[in-house]
């Protein structure tokens, strides 16, 4: 987790191994990606570390398969102010399909 933190916050930002394993990950294991991501969220210590996560690796996931992660984003988002934070910063209007980008417009908009 740090790795990859310390790889992202760099100015400027380094992709070396950490963010190279992590969009790996994505492209070839989603669910464990899933599971990489919110432990980084977990792991995040200031809003601008939720922000990268949101801009890095949920974007890159949520860009390939917004369809099969739409309902536990939708759930996540319901339930954990820290994912809305990284969620608020996943742009990807002109990749996913609208209706799915909407909703997670919606789910990181909520209260």
């Amino acid at each position: 987790m740090d790795r990859w933190f310390s790889e992202w916050e760099a100015e400027p930002i380094r992709r070396g191994r950490a963010a190279n394993l992590l969009t790996d990950l994505i492209n070839e294991r989603k669910e464990d990606a899933w599971e990489r991501i919110l432990a980084l969220i977990d792991h995040a210590r200031t809003d601008d570390s939720l922000l990268l996560v949101g801009a890095g690796p949920l974007e890159d996931l949520l860009t390939l398969y917004a369809a099969d992660f739409i309902e536990r984003v939708e759930a996540k988002a319901a339930s954990d102010s820290r994912f809305r934070i990284s969620l608020s910063n996943v742009w990807g209007f002109s990749v996913i399909e609208p209706s799915l980008y909407s909703r997670i417009q919606g789910a990181a908009q909520q209260k």
